[in-house]
């Protein structure tokens, strides 16, 4: 059942003094979870222009995709600006081109008596509740945000429906995912029990988190011997840091 929104008015005085990167007092932007510097990944030779999506090029793109307000989550597209038209950058998000995906909730996170200690509320997606299915085949909402009064900075992809222009979405091998990336993709970055991938062209990062089977972390949804693949995507603002890991006990985008 969905969480009753309030207007963009009331929503802007609830948010004024908020961060979402997790409850009151976290840093929005999460600390890496390895120091370890990500590496180019090698390739022989580069592949046709056609192997990046929009966004992502070496090379002149040419326009950016148009959406429509409020897609399906399995028509979503994941690239470096944002997932479908929900854009990451400096836009508040009454004006974010993906507007109508998202609402405020003042009390995401519980309630309190106090509003002026309240970091309760949250910026989350709207009319996705149990839209798409995660990698175990549990019904989920298939994203959550890092967003404030000025801006959306961080999305999380936690269902199997969106996908790249590449077809890439979670699920997608480490195999797959470097085929896809041949000239631009950087890492990995190594956490605890996963690692992370990275694309960027200053406009934006895409993060390809990828893991192996591990009894008691990935054992839900992996089998021995499976290769590593994705097991999460993150779309970031060109500022916010690229080189952390979450499955390993990052902050996600909205979490309490």
């Amino acid at each position: 059942m969905l969480r009753s929104p309030i207007t963009p008015l009331a929503a802007l005085v609830a948010v004024a003094a908020l961060t979402l990167a997790g409850c009151a007092g976290d840093d929005p932007a999460p600390s890496p979870s390895t120091s370890a510097s990500p590496t180019p990944v090698a390739s022989a030779s580069p592949g046709p222009t056609s192997d990046i999506e929009p966004g992502i090029l070496e090379t002149d793109p040419g326009p950016d995709p148009t959406f429509a307000p409020h897609m399906a989550a399995q028509d979503l597209l994941i690239w470096n600006r944002g997932l479908g038209p929900l854009s990451v950058g400096n836009l508040p998000p009454e004006d974010n081109p993906g507007a109508a995906m998202i609402a405020y909730f003042p009390s995401f996170c519980g309630t309190t008596t106090d509003p002026v200690f309240d970091n309760k509320g949250r910026w989350a997606p709207y009319g996705y509740d149990d839209s798409d299915v995660d990698l175990a085949g549990n019904p989920v909402t298939p994203f959550s945000i890092d967003a404030d009064d000025a801006a959306v900075h961080r999305i999380d992809v936690w269902g199997v429906g969106p996908r790249t222009g590449q077809g890439i979405g979670l699920g997608s091998t480490l195999s797959e995912l470097q085929a896809a990336y041949t000239r631009t993709l950087v890492g990995p970055v190594r956490g605890l029990i996963s690692s992370a991938w990275i694309v960027e062209d200053g406009r934006g990062s895409l993060v390809f988190e990828t893991a192996t089977y591990r009894a008691g972390f990935t054992d839900t949804w992996m089998s021995p011997g499976d290769e590593e693949m994705v097991v999460m995507i993150r779309i970031l603002h060109p500022e916010y840091p690229a080189d952390f890991t979450v499955l390993d006990g990052g902050v996600r985008a909205g979490s309490c």
